[in-house]
């Protein structure tokens, strides 16, 4: 009986594969959180959810789907994975990715507004202001809508990434098979890693 065993296939042509993994991920799991989101909002319409969850889960799918081509070690290789959307969903994919750098991840946009106010007394002899009170306005939450349209945007990347992975599957099959055993042997399988906090500000190799 045959027994199967792996190493780790570090060469710069598996470069670009691992790339995708990581998109893929990214995007299938905004597409789950986007599912969360849609039960959530199904129990708060019923009165059996509660809407303070809202925000986090906002939070949490527009960084993680943003995650997936917003800079980092691995955008260089796939960014040309954005031209399978059509027009439209370009048109979704920058505005969520403008929601998520100019209000949600920094503060520069008009989604939020905090104000300082003077109460005063109308008529007083005086100025009449008695206090000082602050106050705040802002988005925090997506709509059922927005939520529909980026799952609609990752389900297209997802499918076109898919597609890729299995082309390049193949193509490192091709160039596999051109090593001998003793040259595949030389890779090793690599343990999982566990990086400590002090790997928190290096870049990924």
């Amino acid at each position: 009986m045959a027994i199967h065993t792996y190493v780790d296939l570090e060469i710069d042509e598996a470069r670009f594969l691992a790339d995708l993994v990581g998109i893929e991920y990214d995007l299938n799991t905004t597409i789950d959180w986007c599912d969360h989101f849609d039960e959530l909002m199904s129990a708060i319409m019923s009165k059996q959810g509660t809407t303070w969850l809202v925000e986090p889960l906002t939070t949490a799918i527009l960084v993680r789907f943003m995650r997936a081509f917003g800079g980092g070690v691995r955008f260089g290789s796939t960014k040309h994975i954005l031209s399978y959307l059509s027009e439209e969903e370009k048109l979704h994919y920058d505005y969520f990715r403008n929601l998520r750098s100019k209000h949600v991840a920094h503060s520069v946009n008009e989604f939020e507004d905090n104000q300082v106010k003077a109460y005063y007394i109308e008529g007083s002899a005086e100025n009449g202001i008695n206090s000082i009170q602050t106050g705040c306005s802002r988005i925090t939450g997506l709509s059922s809508s927005e939520i529909k349209k980026i799952r609609c945007v990752c389900h297209t990347l997802v499918a076109a990434i898919q597609s890729e992975i299995k082309d390049e599957k193949s193509k490192l099959l091709n160039i596999t098979s051109q090593y001998t055993k003793k040259e595949i042997v030389k890779f090793k399988m690599k343990m999982p890693k566990h990086p400590s906090k002090i790997d928190v500000t290096k870049g990924r190799k």
